[in-house]
């Protein structure tokens, strides 16, 4: 479920690991891991923004992930 968007990542397909980490998260909305894998490609295109946001959001949804205050 979330070998397609660790392989893009580690290859830097920024552009794959994005539409691959939104389909994820399309299919798994409470998945904090999805949304954190969604800002590390956000990230790796360049969106520092948008990733923070989304670590934001997913803090926010999920206070008690201690991986995400990291």
């Amino acid at each position: 479920m979330y070998d397609p968007v660790l392989a893009a990542l580690r290859r830097g397909a920024a552009d794959d690991a994005l539409v691959l980490a939104r389909e994820l998260i399309d299919t798994r909305p409470d998945d904090v891991f999805a949304r954190r894998l969604l800002a590390h490609a956000q990230r790796l295109a360049g969106d520092d923004a948008a990733a923070l946001a989304t670590l934001d959001a997913a803090l926010e949804a999920a206070p008690e992930e201690a991986d995400l205050h990291l």
